[in-house]
């Protein structure tokens, strides 16, 4: 005779089926994104979401990009134009048999609960064929993390500095650092220790200038020379966009 418990174990199971499956098929939270890189890459695409045309990527040589809207979930892939051009033109021609996308230039991983960011391009070392070329170091990039008035500083130099500003002598190591008041000119004077870690040396000056209503994200490149120790910054000033009602809500 069949147990009488065997339903009951079916209850449970199919109810996280159930939650599962509705979990899954919500829609991801769309992702408001603008890009930056130390050289232009004016070749990139992505597609804003599963059934739209692609959209091509515009960089700035002193500023952020346009803003951008991703609808595809955390995980963003960024294409050669070229190439996704030729794969959307087939996918529309055979929309019952569409071809496989190509490899991807660059890939973001958004994190969760990450609505806004700073894609910040780089070359990816020693790439290998068929993977990612180009590396790409997401950054929160909303208003309440880095508002009006402030500055962050984005180490992805691959050296760990100190800099002294408006009297105060901090450290930078690699990673994107806290808020940081600022008005008016500001300048940094840049130390970073020697290879064998014995002592701090004079790295540079960067100046630029700031308002109340501003922000500014500057961001320590590797140095252009090999052998320099000297970052290369780019510094990125703008107004921080207004918040809509919904994201004000959600302080």
């Amino acid at each position: 005779m069949a147990s009488p418990f065997r339903h009951l174990i079916r209850l449970p199971l199919l109810a996280f089926i159930v939650t599962a499956t509705t979990a899954d098929s919500r829609p991801a939270e769309p992702v408001e994104f603008t890009v930056f890189a130390r050289h232009r890459h004016n070749d990139l695409q992505f597609l804003p979401d599963a059934h739209g045309a692609p959209q091509s990527l515009e960089f700035f040589g002193k500023t952020r990009s346009p803003r951008y809207t991703h609808h595809g979930g955390p995980r963003l892939p960024f294409y050669s134009a070229t190439e996704l051009t030729a794969w959307h033109a087939a996918r529309t021609a055979s929309p019952d048999k569409p071809p496989p996308l190509p490899a991807p230039v660059a890939i973001a991983d958004i994190p969760a609960g990450l609505t806004r960011a700073l894609l910040l391009f780089t070359p990816a070392h020693n790439p290998v064929p068929g993977e990612p070329r180009l590396h790409i170091h997401v950054v929160d990039d909303n208003p309440r993390t880095l508002p009006a008035g402030h500055i962050a500083v984005i180490n992805i130099s691959g050296r760990d500095y100190q800099a002294r500003i408006g009297g105060k002598l901090l450290q930078f190591p690699l990673g994107t650092s806290g808020k940081i008041p600022a008005k008016g000119t500001v300048g940094l004077h840049l130390a970073t220790q020697t290879e064998d870690g014995g002592r701090w040396v004079f790295a540079g000056r960067h100046t630029f200038r700031l308002n109340e209503r501003e922000r500014a994200s500057l961001v320590f490149f590797p140095p252009a020379n090999p052998t320099g120790i000297a970052p290369v910054i780019r510094t990125l000033v703008e107004t921080p966009p207004t918040e809509t009602p919904a994201q004000l809500a959600g302080r």
